[in-house]
């Protein structure tokens, strides 16, 4: 196996994790309720400040979510750049 199908393997793989990650109950579960009580949080706060931090943190949250995201989407990219070296290969064998 080239060195480039290994990286392309490994970034499959990484990209099934990250969509397990993200198909994960607990996981869903957590980040939802972590989401609902920042914004409400943000929602309650008097102070400015204290807003602006949980405005932040429900940004963080979300970013965190889209970089696993981008795992998921580099894994797709990679399977299918797989499939193709494979069928490239198989067709100069012919």
């Amino acid at each position: 196996m080239a060195a480039d199908e290994s990286k392309l393997r490994e970034q499959q793989a990484r990209g099934e994790r990250a969509k397990n990650l993200l198909a994960d109950p607990l996981l869903v579960e957590a980040w939802e309720t972590l989401a609902v009580n920042l914004v409400q949080h943000w929602k309650d706060s008097k102070d400015a400040e204290e807003r602006e931090r949980a405005w932040v943190a429900i940004n963080i949250l979300e970013r965190v979510r889209a970089a696993i995201a981008l795992h998921v989407q580099r894994g797709k990219s990679a399977a299918a750049d797989i499939v193709r070296m494979t069928k490239e290969r198989e067709s100069n064998k012919e």
